[in-house]
């Protein structure tokens, strides 16, 4: 976790953590205070010590301020730099079924790793200065007396590590029904028309009860376990509350100590098992979150590429490639294609067959257990793949920043390479700066196929890699995107099943992929 800190704030936030800590030592010092002013009824030392002690009271409340202050902007800084390393993490690498369960990790699980483990750091900090502070001025009064208390206050704090491992197991269990409830939630909002439309809303119910349930419950369970191990620190601490002091007491009779020196310890007592109590519940809130913190460690960084300039393309090659999801059974089997500048090929094949995977495989997103892809005759990783999926990738963003992904480019290739994806009456009417809505909504299906050409051009990569991105559009519309993308100067590999005798005759050839081989259609 040191790796989200910053060190300056957070050794600040230490240093008013242990300064606001000595609110209850003060406090404890200037009770028994009191009592010494009354027995020495001087009014001049009475005044001079009303005055010291009002003035330090006024500056531990300043501190207490600035302390709260600054553990808020450790927290904001904390916040900042993980979930600016969460985007550079796998975390970001994931499916659409995935999604759901990375939102619930970031409204939850960092929620609870900011409120139950970095705030109660400092908590933890400043609850140890106030057992030292305490416990020294009980030891001034009386070693032994202060002694009996500490060991009394000290078996209280032994139950919480008796609950640390059920209570982290079912925290886990908590946050992996939480991400089942929002994926169920988020599956219903996206498709409620459809099931308002069937009339099964009351089904939906029915099944998502299941789910809140098992959510409820997994919290339920987790916060009874924490509440019995409190229950029974309290139970021990309160039983044993009277017996030192009733050896105070009998001490006092016998005279081995001052009245005075066991009022001072009795008063401190009260603390120290209270500050106890305080370090037992950080320390189960702190446990509560080891599962999510170990999670958020687990993200791997992503291997970032050097911006490289357009590679000249002239030719991929896939050498006898065999590639499987189990070693046993290979989705491809000994499969080459070659791929010149400017062809353009389709792929076809049943549903299952491993079209999708032959492209990635192309574009060095998976890596094969035989064989080899060549790149203009290099087994190097070049950036000359751009993409448009049946479900397009827009942003909720400006027009502008769609094509351009926040990369600086000059106007004129901004508006050249709309006008190449013909978006030229879009971009006449909206402009560049027009805001488009989440998932495009406020675009037809065509027009987000347009921006990613565009896209695609304004990035001038060369190889266009084309998966179902027209099987969502009407006929017409389909063909129109065809035209754009197979009469441009792009290298083209698609993978499409409907298309029309006009749209097939721009293909330079055709694969249709069988059984993990390659078929040559033309």
């Amino acid at each position: 976790m040191k790796k989200f800190i910053d060190l300056k704030w957070f050794s600040l936030s230490i240093i008013l953590s242990c300064l606001s800590g000595l609110s209850l030592p003060f406090s404890t010092w200037s009770y028994s205070e009191i009592f010494a002013l009354i027995t020495g009824k001087s009014i001049p030392n009475t005044v001079r010590m009303i005055i010291v002690i009002t003035v330090l009271q006024i500056l531990l409340v300043i501190v207490e301020y600035l302390n709260n202050r600054v553990i808020n902007r450790n927290v904001a800084l904390f916040n900042q730099e993980v979930r600016e390393y969460l985007m550079q993490t796998d975390f970001v690498k994931t499916g659409e079924k995935e999604i759901s369960n990375r939102i619930s990790f970031i409204n939850n699980d960092l929620n609870l790793i900011e409120e139950k483990y970095f705030r109660q750091l400092f908590s933890l900090v400043s609850t140890v200065v106030k057992i030292v502070g305490i416990v020294t001025i009980a030891l001034i009064n009386s070693v032994v007396l202060t002694l009996v208390f500490v060991a009394f206050a000290s078996l209280s704090s032994l139950i919480p590590s008796l609950f640390s491992k059920k209570t982290a197991k079912q925290s886990s269990n908590w946050s992996k029904s939480t991400g089942s409830y929002v994926t169920f939630m988020s599956d219903l909002l996206k498709n409620i028309n459809t099931v308002l439309n069937y009339n099964v809303l009351s089904l939906f119910v029915k099944k998502g009860s299941k789910v809140i349930k098992n959510s409820v419950e997994n919290k339920r369970e987790r916060d009874d376990t924490i509440a019995k191990s409190d229950f029974y620190v309290d139970l021990l601490a309160y039983s044993l509350d009277f017996l030192p002091i009733g050896i105070g007491i009998i001490m006092v009779i016998q005279g081995h100590i001052a009245l005075a020196s066991f009022v001072a310890v009795q008063y401190s007592s009260a603390w120290i098992v209270n500050s106890f109590f305080s370090i037992n519940s950080i320390r189960n809130q702190i446990a509560a979150t080891k599962p999510m913190t170990a999670k958020l460690l687990s993200f791997k960084p992503l291997t970032t590429k050097q911006d490289e300039a357009p590679v000249k393309f002239k030719q991929l090659n896939m050498d006898n490639v065999t590639f499987g999801y189990q070693a046993d059974s290979p989705v491809l089997n000994n499969v080459s294609l070659c791929v010149n500048k400017g062809d353009k090929i389709l792929l076809t094949g049943k549903s299952g067959e491993g079209k999708s995977t032959l492209l990635k495989v192309l574009m060095g997103k998976l890596s094969p257990q035989k064989g080899r892809v060549l790149v203009n005759d290099q087994a190097v990783e070049t950036q000359i793949f751009s993409e448009v999926q049946q479900s397009s990738q827009i942003f909720n963003e400006t027009l502008r920043f769609n094509l351009t992904l926040g990369k600086q480019f000059d106007q004129k290739q901004i508006v050249a390479a709309a006008q190449q994806a013909g978006l030229t009456n879009y971009l006449q009417k909206h402009g560049l700066d027009t805001v488009i809505e989440e998932n495009g909504h406020n675009l037809s299906g065509g027009e987000r196929k347009r921006i990613e050409l565009a896209r695609a051009f304004l990035f001038q990569r060369e190889i266009l890699v084309v998966d179902e991105g027209t099987a969502s559009l009407d006929p017409q519309t389909a063909e129109q995107i065809h035209n754009v993308f197979l009469n441009s100067p792009l290298t083209v590999i698609e993978i499409d099943h409907h298309i029309s005798s006009t749209t097939m005759k721009k293909f330079t050839h055709h694969f249709d992929l069988e059984n993990g081989k390659l078929v040559n259609i033309f």
